[in-house]
């Protein structure tokens, strides 16, 4: 199943996609900002990567996750 957010979406936790980015239908990029802070956990394909934020702290993936 392959699901989809849209750049400004809001996700369970307490967190929002601010920039995505996409290539021949692959993910290239993707950051998200933390508005409670707190354990972000992506996942990606077989990949998935746990960060500690702060309130207002924004991550950038790649898509390896890193």
């Amino acid at each position: 199943m392959v699901c989809c957010f849209e750049e400004r979406s809001r996700v369970r936790g307490g967190f929002e996609i601010v920039d995505l980015a996409w290539s021949n239908g692959r993910l290239t990029g993707v950051a998200i900002r933390s508005t409670l802070g707190g354990p972000c956990r992506v996942r990606y394909g077989a990949a998935t990567v746990v960060r500690s934020t702060a309130p207002g702290e924004v991550i950038a993936l790649n898509a390896n996750l890193r």
